[in-house]
């Protein structure tokens, strides 16, 4: 944690549009993930007689589950290589490593909020997020 960056509340406000943008086709993707996984059970469910079609239409369910799964990944690579935290994919919770008060902080937005409005200490979770005062960052 030591080598992290810290970010401005101002920083990170000003990355929200494109975070809020990678989020979201990044979420889309694993949600395709998720439907073509059950496809493939369904396929592999089916199976009967020899199964030759069904073990053709499995392999390429299962190709294209790898690559929304390799491009999920990467998704997510390029978002922590921003310097933010996901914690949360499925809700597009993330945090930023912030200083308050001299000390590290995690400054936290999840999508669907219009800014960022909250703090938490580094050993709290969502539970321990505190509205921002503004005049007490940047």
């Amino acid at each position: 944690m030591n080598d992290e960056r810290t970010f401005r509340l101002s920083e990170a406000q000003e990355m929200l549009p494109l975070l809020d943008a990678l989020l979201a086709a990044t979420q889309a993707l694993r949600l395709e993930a998720r439907t073509v996984q059950a496809l493939i059970q369904a396929v592999r469910r089916s199976a009967s007689g020899d199964g030759s079609s069904l073990q053709t239409d499995s392999r390429q369910l299962e190709s294209k589950l790898r690559g929304l799964v390799k491009t999920t990944r990467e998704r997510v690579e390029a978002i922590n290589a921003m310097g933010v935290q996901i914690k949360d994919l499925d809700r597009g919770l993330v945090d930023w490593v912030g200083l308050r008060d001299g000390r590290k902080v995690y400054i936290c937005w999840e999508r669907g909020e219009t800014a960022i409005a909250f703090w938490h200490e580094l050993d709290a979770g969502f539970e321990g997020r505190q509205p921002i005062q503004p005049k007490e960052w940047d």
